[in-house]
């Protein structure tokens, strides 16, 4: 599993240097194909092929193309989706596109997610922690039926 927090550095040409770690994971569990994709709260997210794949499933199962709204969901997360893979140093190229559309500069954090890696600016990064401004045991306790 994806876990950890790590503050990396965008290189001139929007290349990033996976931690050792993550490199690790993908090598060990999962197939050479990555997806990159926006997500959620102003990031981005990186996903082996097979993750993507159960959560492109349950949107296409979720959604009707007789509807608006659920075209417009599948348009945004179909249109914003890039196959990818590392290249030989461990580096992820991020397109122009999406670094613009999360304001992705030099500074960047990654965060591990389980089954998924999200890459957020640091600014906003930093914004998103103040603005939750709570503790885990404070989300913890808002969950019910978790048993740890």
């Amino acid at each position: 599993m994806f876990n950890g927090e790590y503050e990396c550095v965008l290189d001139d040409k929007g290349r990033l240097s996976l931690p050792a770690r993550f490199r690790e994971v993908l090598r060990q569990r999962y197939d050479s194909r990555l997806i990159l994709t926006t997500w959620f709260d102003n990031c981005l997210v990186l996903l082996p092929y097979e993750e993507w794949e159960k959560i492109a499933l349950k949107i296409k199962g979720m959604t009707s193309l007789t509807k608006r709204r659920d075209r417009a969901i599948q348009r945004l997360f179909f249109a914003n989706s890039n196959e990818c893979e590392l290249d030989k140093q461990g580096r992820l190229m991020i397109p122009q596109r999406l670094r613009r559309m999360r304001n992705l500069n030099k500074h960047v954090v990654l965060i591990g997610m389980g089954d998924m890696i999200e890459i957020w600016a640091k600014e906003e990064y930093e914004r998103y922690k103040e603005e939750i401004g709570v503790s885990l045991e404070e989300l913890v306790e808002e969950i019910d039926g978790l048993q740890l």
